[in-house]
């Protein structure tokens, strides 16, 4: 048996008539009877559709989605088709004891597990990007140096490195 609520509109009126054929996924046994969801089953297909349609450039691709449920490893991220994802704790960027329930996020898809369908997302890369993108061309990549002190007793340090003297003076500036 399905649950009626899950076969029924916003306005209470059935989505089918007797006879149809309805998607159902049957997730396991209760007592003798077969538990079987409608619920589920559309959400499965409209990953499976997701999935499909994003085969060759599933990993990269940046969602959007609000925060449903917490477990013990992170967060189930569900986006607007109802399609759930995979936020594990390390990878959210959230502060502890921040509140998350229904909270909107973006996150890129970091991972996919085909042999339990799950969909691994990070919003920690969306807002490294982001800051990456801030930066612009303010951000300075330094070639490996060294730092020695001339002194012990001196708070002031002399930078040896391959660069020209004057990119040296442009480093020791920036410092």
């Amino acid at each position: 048996k399905i649950k009626l609520d899950e076969i029924k509109d916003s306005n209470g009126n059935l989505l089918f008539k007797e006879g149809d054929d309805i998607d159902v996924l049957f997730s396991g046994v209760r007592g003798e009877k077969p538990i079987i969801s409608h619920k589920k089953a559309k959400k499965m297909i409209k990953k499976e559709e997701f999935i499909n349609n994003h085969k060759d450039d599933l990993v990269g691709i940046v969602v959007s989605g609000r925060v449903t449920k917490k477990n013990k490893g992170g967060y189930i991220v569900e986006n607007s088709d109802g399609i759930e994802f995979f936020l594990p704790r390390s990878l959210s960027a959230f502060k502890d004891g921040a509140k998350t329930d229904n909270k909107e996020i973006e996150a890129k898809i970091i991972k996919f597990d085909e042999q339990n369908g799950s969909i691994v997302i990070s919003r920690r890369a969306v807002l490294n990007e982001k800051r990456k993108e801030k930066q612009g061309g303010s951000h300075l990549t330094l070639p490996k140096f060294q730092l020695h002190a001339t002194s012990r007793f001196r708070k002031t340090c002399h930078l040896t490195s391959t660069l020209s003297r004057t990119r040296r003076k442009e480093l020791i500036n920036l410092l």
